[in-house]
This record gives C-alpha cells, structure tokens and sequence, in this order.
C-alpha cells in the first residue's frame, strides 16, 4: 500500500511540475535550521516551486500555507563561507533533504550557504524541462553544540505544550491554521517567562523544538517563537506525506526517531524533556526515559484543562499515561508559573 502511493503521489508531482515549469515557475530552496556537532551537521531543508521570483513569504497562512509544490530529485550545493569546502544533495520524493554531513563549524549559530545545481531538468518520457530556479544564495543557520561542555538540554513539545492549539481538534486545528496569525496566538500562560527562567538557571543548555506539525508550518512557529521571546533553538517538524516508513504521519515514530537521533549526537547530555497530557508525550518520554535513564534529568507536563481534554479526546481527562517510572523526577503543572515554582523546587534540591 505504501509502495502504491508512494507510485502515485510521484506521477502527480513529475506532471504539475513539468506543467509549472513550462508556465514559469521557479525552484527555490526553503531553509529550516541545520543543528549538529563541530564535525557533523544535520542539513534541513526543502526545494519547492514559486509562481514569482520575489522573496519567499515563510509566515504565509490559510490555505497558501499548507498547499506546497515540491520538487524531487533536485540538487543542492552545501557550501562553508570563506572555505573551499562544498558537497552536494539531492532532495527526496518530498523535495526535503534531512542530511548529515561531515562538516566542521564553530559553537553556537553560525550559518552555511546553499544554492540550487545550474542545469538541471526535469524528465518526463521523452520530453525534458529545464529546472529555472531563482540565481540566488540561500544562508542555512546553523546551531552547533558540545555535549562535552552542555550536560543538561531542553526539549520541548510545541502544540498545547507552549501554543495553545487544541491540536487533535480537528475544527479548532483547521480554524487557527487558516486564520489566525503568528502574532495573533496565544502562548500557554506563563510559558515564555518559564522558558526563560531555564535560559537563565542553564545557560549553557541548549533549545530544542521537536514538533509533530508539518513542516509547511515552520515560518509560522518560527515566528511565533521570536515574537513571544522563547529562546530560540531547532525547530523540528515532520513531513505528513507517506514515505518509506510510514503511509500517514505517525507522532510517536517521528518523535522517538527525533529523540534518538539527538541521543545518538549527543550522548552526554541529560534532557528535560516537555510535553502535554493531549497526546502521546508523556508516554514517548517514560519509554525513552526507560531505555537511557541517563539521559533524561526530568519529564515536565502541562496539564490540559478538563474542558481542553474534553475537546481533545471526548474525556475529560488524560488517557495517554504510558509505562510507570520512578527514574526521573515527572513534574505536572497547569501552565508556566506553576511549572517555574515546581522546576525551581527540583533544581534547588540537586
């Protein structure tokens, strides 16, 4: 099955972008943000097509957000400022590329260049289309981290955890996605001053957002992010297209492939790792904190309202608890001041 529409999703798309191109149409490389090590780096990335040639609008909503046009099998050239070094990519069937390189870059952000390969084209049958693409660089930012001089990161769940979204609703999910503005949401009370509290308490502690949003709504939580001065770290989202994985998306694998990943980077540090009581978070943390007890420093929840549950689930209480562990202290709090008072607690006591 998986197979099958993987087959047909690919006929469709080599036929718009063939029809596109011959109208016009460019490629354009959306860059997210690369994260690694000071040798390797995980590249983020997308290769679409845009009727104009203007600047790509990253924080467009309703209906031109989730409507996207990707492109296949293109070639991207990775390259690092003021060095010779360089190497190609090649997009997936999405037009994502989620790459790592052998690179070396300094600590903290920085950023790489990329650019789109001149002189591709687009095959189909005995027919060919040249790829126009805007002649442009693009800056990739770049977050490099040593888990030698980090010991404790933070992790943090997006919808209903930070942003209030109501996320599994299906009418309320739709209603805040087509009309509502990044500068319009609403943060989970107290929240930003929360995250920034632990900025503060573990500065060397880097910031990870590990969604399980699709990727077309990165502009938007980037935005929401800077505008309610949460400090700012990788932002992780899926594709929710089939692959070779998956037929649908799937938040416990997209999110425990994540959370293995940044293990795998970063053995040496010890996460807090955030969520809510809305969906699987909490039991995708007891069971990765089951298997790497050492990696985890504590599990944080915020609780949903009974009315928030009731909408989410139909019950109005939490039904997702996962494994019982008592290896890491397991925080539950309504919202951000009461998350502070109970972290404060728990860090005091270290």
């Amino acid at each position: 099955m998986r197979k099958l529409l993987l087959a047909i999703e690919k006929l469709y798309v080599d036929w718009r972008n063939f029809r596109l191109l011959r109208r016009g149409w460019h490629a354009r490389i959306c860059p997210y943000v690369a994260f690694g090590t000071p040798t390797r780096l995980t590249v983020q990335l997308r290769v679409m097509l845009e009727k104009e040639a203007g600047s790509l609008d990253f924080v467009r909503r309703g209906i031109t957000s989730i409507r996207s046009k990707q492109l296949p099998n293109v070639k991207v050239l990775v390259r690092k400022p003021e060095s010779n070094y360089s190497t190609t990519l090649v997009t997936d069937h999405g037009g994502y590329i989620f790459d790592e390189i052998e690179i070396e870059l300094p600590l903290g952000w920085s950023e790489v260049e990329l650019s789109l390969i001149k002189g591709q084209k687009l095959v189909r049958g005995k027919r060919s289309v040249d790829m126009s693409s805007v002649d442009e660089i693009v800056k990739l930012r770049t977050f490099i981290v040593d888990d030698t001089e980090a010991s404790v990161g933070i992790l943090s769940d997006i919808d209903d955890t930070i942003l209030v979204s109501n996320a599994p609703a299906p009418l309320i999910a739709l209603q805040n996605l087509l009309f509502k503005s990044p500068f319009k949401r609403k943060p989970v009370r107290k929240m930003p001053e929360f995250y920034r509290y632990l900025a503060e308490k573990l500065p060397t502690a880097p910031f990870f957002y590990l969604s399980a949003g699709p990727w077309n709504q990165f502009g938007f939580t980037k935005r929401f992010l800077a505008s309610h001065d949460f400090p700012f770290g990788p932002i992780i989202m899926q594709d929710i297209g089939p692959d070779d994985n998956k037929i649908f998306a799937n938040t416990r694998f997209h999110k425990k492939r994540y959370l293995d990943k940044l293990l795998k980077l970063y053995p040496n540090i010890s996460w807090l790792l955030i969520g809510d009581d809305g969906q699987h978070d909490i039991e995708i943390y007891k069971n990765f904190t089951l298997e790497n007890p050492k990696n985890v420093t504590a599990i944080l929840i915020r609780h949903l309202t009974a009315v928030q549950q009731v909408i989410q689930s139909g019950l109005p209480f939490a039904n997702h608890t996962g494994p019982e562990t008592s290896l890491v202290p397991i925080i539950h709090a309504l919202d951000g001041e009461e998350m502070r008072d109970l972290v404060e607690k728990m860090l005091t006591s270290r």
